[in-house]
């Protein structure tokens, strides 16, 4: 198991997670600000 992506891969699910919690805020924010 030697990917040398494997930095990659880890990375992209937290950034995801950190990416769908911003637009949940947001949105929230927006629906909430209207």
């Amino acid at each position: 198991m030697a990917h040398s992506h494997s930095h990659s891969s880890v990375q992209a699910p937290d950034n995801s997670n950190a990416r769908r919690l911003l637009w949940a805020f947001i949105v929230t924010a927006g629906l909430y600000a209207d």
